[in-house]
């Protein structure tokens, strides 16, 4: 990759999963990444064995825009301007009915998935709008599209973020932004443990033994989307593993 396309890509929900798939393979292409994630220990980890410039990591929750804000501000010069921004950040927390579902979880899903996409979108934008190459890529699901038992308020909150990119792509069309919506199907991560609270790999429910996809998968694919050529927009891909019919069938 040549040092012209080479860009400068801010990484949310950066310690596992999708994310960490994605600063790996950003960083293997030549790009410098702006890592953000809650647990500070994985960040460092990361920086394990990548040459110094690669990464800049920093701890921050994306439920808080001031947080946000600090990180920007804080930017070490070789780190700046941001052109691309990948709003990964985002849980699913109880395996509940929505009757039963505690508030709390409620509002931790709906304050990371949705506000949390809007409080980075309204931070970086002036950066990637002044970029001229800016591109914003939102890591939405499947179930976004595909209603399931037990989905309610996940599936809603993803929902919202992929309306927030379908609408925001034709705002910014003519300001040299991008956007860009990817939804996984079940992907092999934390999703489930976070979700169900046990430890352990993605697994289907009883019955439905559905294989997954690979975070790597999906970093693949947001690569690809990132690297078309600045007059081509990717609106939108779904990616599923072959096996997988429905949001969790």
């Amino acid at each position: 990759m040549s040092v012209s396309a080479s860009r400068i890509v801010w990484v949310t929900g950066a310690t596992s999963g999708i994310g960490r798939a994605c600063v790996a393979k950003l960083v293997a292409r030549g790009h410098r990444v702006v890592a953000l994630g809650r647990r500070l220990e994985r960040l460092k980890r990361l920086l394990e064995g990548l040459p110094e410039g690669a990464l800049h990591v920093a701890a921050c929750d994306v439920q808080d825009i001031d947080q946000v804000q600090q990180v920007y501000q804080d930017l070490p010069p070789a780190f700046t301007p941001v052109d691309t921004l990948i709003n990964n950040a985002g849980l699913m927390l109880g395996t509940d009915n929505f009757d039963t579902l505690a508030e709390s979880a409620m509002r931790t899903m709906v304050m990371t998935n949705c506000m949390g996409v809007l409080h980075n979108t309204s931070v970086l934008l002036p950066s990637l709008k002044a970029s001229a190459r800016g591109h914003i890529v939102n890591v939405t699901s499947i179930g976004a599209h595909h209603p399931y038992v037990s989905g309610h308020v996940y599936a809603a909150t993803k929902a919202f973020v992929a309306h927030f990119g379908a609408s925001l792509r034709p705002e910014l069309a003519s300001q040299g932004v991008r956007v860009t919506n990817v939804a996984p199907g079940r992907v092999e991560t934390e999703f489930q443990s976070v979700r169900t609270g046990v430890s352990g790999p993605a697994t289907a429910p009883a019955g439905n033994a559905v294989p997954t996809l690979g975070a790597d998968d999906v970093a693949e694919a947001i690569c690809w989307a990132l690297e078309q050529p600045t007059h081509a927009n990717v609106n939108a891909i779904e990616l599923v593993p072959a096996g997988q019919a429905m949001s969790f069938r």
